[in-house]
């Protein structure tokens, strides 16, 4: 679902009848910035949370307010990547517990469920080719310049 295109910041500000002046005065620490990583993160999620931020980051699109929506990214994506590790040990068809009857192995709803939060997320972040195009790149504001030529 392709919904509408967002609409950059600068845009936002100027239809809403905001000028220069109070856009400057807005807090800009919000949004420039890294989030920072949730407690509780496991090697294999601080090592996503990393891979994740650098790609942010190379694409100019990382701010501190898209923390959330990358934690649900990490998430997922881990709980995934354990789903379908324990579906290929032991089948997508496994016995019942109780009757052996063959059955539909329950991680593979676990795998589903986590993979569809994980194109949700990464369309959100612009991390597929098709969403790129639709993120807002964050500019820095720019230096001004001091005189020195620093």
């Amino acid at each position: 679902m392709r919904g509408r295109k967002p609409i950059p910041l600068e845009m936002r500000l100027a239809s809403q009848g905001i000028g220069e002046a109070a856009a400057e005065a807005l807090d800009l620490a919000k949004v420039l910035g890294e989030p920072e990583m949730p407690p509780g993160f496991d090697a294999e999620h601080a090592s996503e949370w990393d891979a994740v931020i650098t790609d942010l980051r190379e694409c100019n699109t990382l701010s501190r307010e898209i923390g959330a929506t990358v934690e649900v990214y990490v998430r997922n994506l881990v709980r995934m990547r354990k789903a379908e590790a324990h579906i290929a040990e032991h089948g997508e068809v496994v016995p019942a517990p109780r009757t052996g009857v063959p059955m539909y192995n329950p991680y593979l709803a676990v795998a589903n469920r986590a993979a569809k939060e994980v194109r949700s997320a990464a369309a959100e972040l612009g991390l597929t080719p098709s969403s790129r195009g639709r993120v807002t790149k964050i500019k820095p504001p720019e230096k001004e310049d001091d005189g020195f030529g620093l």
